[in-house]
C-alpha cells in the first residue's frame, strides 16, 4: 500500500506542494534543515549586488536572511523522489554542491517544516484520497 502512496505523491502537483515548504523556510526565514540560519551571511558585495544591482535586473533583493535566492532558477529546480522510507529532495543546477559545502544541509525538510506538512489539511486530504482509491480498488470486485 505504501507505493500506491508514494504513487500519487509522485507527481508534479505534489512536487510543487512539498518544494514550497522549503522554499518559504529558505526564503522567509533562511535556515538549514535543522532550522538553524545559514551562515555565513552575505558579503559586502552581495548586500552592494542586492541593493543597487539586482533591482535594475529584475532578480531577488532580500537581505533580511540568506535567501539563496538570485534569478530563481535553484528555486525553479527543486524535486524530489519519493522512496518508501524517505524523500530525497535534490536540484540539478551545477553550483548547489558549492551551496551546500558553504552553508550546510538545506535541502530537506527541517522539523517545522514536518509539521507544517502534517497539519496541511490539503496534503493530509490527497493522501487519504490515495488510500481510498488503493482500498476501492481492491475490495470493488469482492461485491
Amino acid at each position: 500500500m505504501i507505493e500506491q502512496i508514494i504513487n500519487r505523491l509522485d507527481n508534479d502537483n505534489a512536487k510543487k506542494l512539498l518544494t514550497g515548504y522549503i522554499k518559504a523556510r529558505l526564503y522567509w526565514q533562511g535556515t538549514d534543515i535543522d532550522d538553524n540560519e545559514l551562515r555565513p551571511y552575505y558579503s559586502g558585495y552581495t548586500l552592494f549586488y542586492k541593493h543597487n544591482i539586482a533591482p535594475q535586473l529584475g532578480r531577488d533583493t532580500r537581505t533580511e536572511n540568506v535567501t539563496l535566492k538570485d534569478t530563481g532558477a535553484f528555486y525553479d529546480d527543486l524535486d524530489m523522489n519519493f522512496g518508501n522510507e524517505e524523500i530525497e529532495i535534490f536540484s540539478n543546477i551545477p553550483y548547489v554542491k558549492g551551496l551546500v559545502e558553504k552553508y550546510g544541509q538545506f535541502l530537506g525538510f527541517s522539523n517545522l517544516d514536518m509539521i507544517k506538512i502534517r497539519n496541511n489539511d490539503s496534503i493530509r486530504d490527497y493522501v487519504l484520497e490515495g488510500i481510498y482509491d488503493y482500498v476501492k480498488n481492491k475490495t470493488d470486485n469482492l461485491w
